[in-house]
């Protein structure tokens, strides 16, 4: 109980500043940049990817703190999720950058990631509550 309720109050914080994958500060940016920090549609499901992501990485802790859950091992295991997840970034951004400009696409391409991860989050909570999902 006391796990989740320090995930919720995490998620509150998370929610209260939006994280971006793009810094929008940045004065140099490519195309597919520049059209997400432009377009508020864009910048908004960017953050909900993000928040994804980390529920993605917060389920897998938690997960791992369950006796049924397969364990996560120790630090160094974190160390490399986080390299992981930074080597994602990275992909996802050379994905997006192929959409250049065409903000069809880079929607597309941001939704259907949400829809992958929102799968594995569901997967990964019935694993945790003993449940086998397909």
């Amino acid at each position: 109980m006391k796990t989740y309720l320090a995930l919720a109050l995490v998620s509150l914080t998370l929610t209260a500043h939006a994280i971006q994958s793009i810094d929008c500060k940045k004065t140099r940016l490519g195309a597919s940049e520049n059209t997400v920090c432009s377009t508020p549609q864009l910048l908004k499901i960017d953050s909900q990817m993000m928040l994804d992501l980390d529920l993605l990485n917060t389920d897998t802790i938690a997960a791992s703190a369950d006796q049924r859950a397969p364990s996560m091992g120790t630090s160094g295991n974190l160390a490399y999720r986080r390299d992981a997840v930074s080597n994602w970034l990275n992909a996802f951004a050379e994905k997006r950058d192929w959409c250049g400009k065409d903000q069809a696409c880079i929607l597309a391409l941001y939704k259907k990631q949400i829809t992958s991860m929102e799968n594995v989050i569901a997967q990964q909570r019935l694993r945790a509550r003993g449940m086998n999902p397909r």
